[in-house]
């Protein structure tokens, strides 16, 4: 009888083992395990990055899409901003990198939104009227940016610091069809 206990613990453990890799966790670890795979792909695509972090996901024709903003040159005066679209299908694909600022370009045609900071820091000294911000940053050397958005009042304020001397110039936009509210010397 001992022969056939121990026979019978060995069937279960070995059992055990066996289907332990084909069970699908239920505590959400195997998206964990995607985001990861993702998120070092995009890392070792673009070494250079300053900022690698998943955007959001979304379902297209049945499939889940999951989004990977990489940024670069944050805090200068011209950072540029991509967007990788990974599908999750067996393992993951992604496609072809879309911009969403590039050569310290500023695009707005008709209704439009800023809705990174990236877009914020060249608006505020790309759109018209800020002669005075252009003046202030000059070629960029020396200039560190930041930008935070307010959602209570749907604006960008934009930070250009003057390393040299400290000073900074504040500029205020609207979100929405972007325009220049308000700049100012701190």
């Amino acid at each position: 009888m001992g022969k056939s206990l121990l026979f019978i613990i060995l069937l279960v453990a070995g059992i055990a083992v066996f289907t332990a890799g084909c069970i699908k966790p239920q505590d959400g670890s195997d998206t964990m395990t995607f985001e990861k795979s993702i998120i070092n792909d995009a890392k070792a695509r673009y070494p250079d990055a300053n900022i690698v972090e998943i955007e959001g996901s979304e379902m297209s024709a049945g499939v889940n899409m999951t989004n990977v903003r990489v940024s670069f040159g944050i805090g200068t005066i011209c950072p540029s901003r991509m967007r990788l679209r990974y599908k999750n299908t067996f393992g993951y694909e992604t496609g072809v990198p879309t911009y969403i600022v590039k050569d310290c370009e500023y695009k707005c045609e008709g209704n439009c939104i800023i809705t990174g900071e990236e877009e914020a820091i060249i608006a505020a000294h790309k759109l018209p009227g800020t002669e005075q911000v252009q003046a202030f940053i000059g070629d960029g050397t020396g200039i560190k940016t930041s930008a935070a958005y307010s959602a209570e009042f749907g604006t960008w304020l934009v930070t250009f610091n003057r390393q040299s001397d400290g000073s900074k110039m504040v500029v205020k936009l609207t979100s929405m069809n972007p325009s220049v509210l308000q700049i100012e010397m701190e």
